[in-house]
This record gives C-alpha cells, structure tokens and sequence, in this order.
C-alpha cells in the first residue's frame, strides 16, 4: 500500500485514508471513495477503521497505533 510523507493511505481502485499522529495518538483525517464505492468510519485515539463497500464487495483498512508506538496498518477484502 503506498503512503506519502503527509499521511495518506492509497488502497488501488478503492480508495484513500488520511491519517495524522501526534504523540501517542492517531486522528482520522479523511477516508474518501473511489467511484463505486462507499465509505464508513470509526475511530478512537489509538486506531482508525474505515469499511470501504461495493456491492456485496468490502474492504477494511484499520490503523493501530501499539504500545511500542509503532503504527500497524491492515487492509483485509472480503476474501480474507
């Protein structure tokens, strides 16, 4: 998944998350669609979830933020 120096999280065809830390938290900027798709969100202070959906067709990105201070990031379709 490719990410740019300011946060933003392309998934190909799907679409883009647009996240910010500052210290020991993760805000969820923006996540916005490709066209075709829709887009719900959820987040609290150490992890953003955003559900990408066509059809019968999903796509899940979640950001955590762990204990170590590492972001981990996940994309998971509907396959998996």
């Amino acid at each position: 998944m490719p990410e740019t120096a300011d946060g933003v999280y392309a998934i190909t065809g799907v679409g883009t998350v647009t996240l910010t830390r500052q210290g020991n938290a993760i805000t969820l900027v923006q996540a916005r669609s490709d066209e075709g798709w829709s887009v719900s969100t959820s987040s609290d202070e150490d992890e953003a979830d955003v559900e990408f959906r066509r059809g019968e067709e999903d796509v899940d990105f979640e950001a955590d933020l762990e204990d170590d201070g590492r972001l981990e990031l996940e994309v998971c379709d509907d396959e998996d």
